[in-house]
């Protein structure tokens, strides 16, 4: 809690902050510091923080300090999810479209994939970039394996679902009947519209918006068939 506390805490001291909240997806920082950012051509100096599923980087305001965060210091300029983020190295000394002709040490590249744009990001050493990078690439790991997670439990409560509904539906419903559609026929089976109904009948879902939620559930997990 106080560390969510803090995190709203500083996001008072950003000035112009576009979105929703820090800790409405948010509860850790992992990294920040300054880094020089190139895009769009202009290479500017930028402050990041790094949380465990958002990157925002903000301009410092005239009397910033990283230590002294109890007024509006800096100002918001960009937030990405750490989950749209890909990282690409560049090998010190290069410069190509992306870096705008600027040669480049410890830097790195970044692409917002939902923008598909790209930006490059420059450290004082090389191992602050090392660091940077591995930062991101660790949360995006741990961001995968969590939605993977998530994915597997939801197919393993979807065929316990399934299962359930599979033996009432064959044991003791009257939905399942010969349908005809576009001169073919489907012995044995239902439409979605009785489908839904019977799910708010037997209980299984609140209203049928909530059950057509739940035929999609299943259907998208392979337990029933369109």
């Amino acid at each position: 809690m106080e560390r969510l506390e803090a995190i709203a805490e500083w996001q008072e001291t950003i000035e112009g902050w576009e979105g929703s909240p820090v800790v409405d997806t948010c509860s850790e920082l992992v990294k920040e510091g300054s880094l020089i950012k190139i895009s769009a051509g202009n290479m500017q100096e930028r402050v990041f923080f790094l949380y465990d599923g958002l990157l925002v980087y903000c301009k410092r305001a005239a009397s910033f300090s990283l230590r002294t965060k109890a007024e509006k210091t800096l100002i918001f300029k960009g937030r990405i999810p750490v989950a749209n983020i890909e990282v690409e190295n560049i090998e010190d000394g290069s410069a190509d479209c992306h870096t705008y002709g600027y040669t480049v040490k410890n830097g790195w590249k970044m692409r917002n994939l939902a923008k598909n744009k790209w930006f490059v990001l420059i450290a004082k050493t090389h191992s602050e970039k090392q660091e940077w990078i591995e930062a991101v690439r660790t949360l995006k790991d741990r961001i995968r394996n969590v939605a993977a997670g998530i994915a597997r439990d939801t197919r393993l409560l979807m065929l316990d679902k399934g299962r359930k509904l599979h033996e009432l539906i064959h044991n003791n419903s009257k939905i399942l009947y010969d349908h005809r559609y576009r001169l073919r026929s489907y012995p044995h089976s239902f439409s979605g519209c009785d489908f839904t109904r019977w799910l708010v009948k037997i209980g299984e879902a609140g209203d049928e918006k909530e059950g057509v939620r739940l035929g999609q559930a299943l259907l998208e997990n392979g337990i029933i068939h369109h």
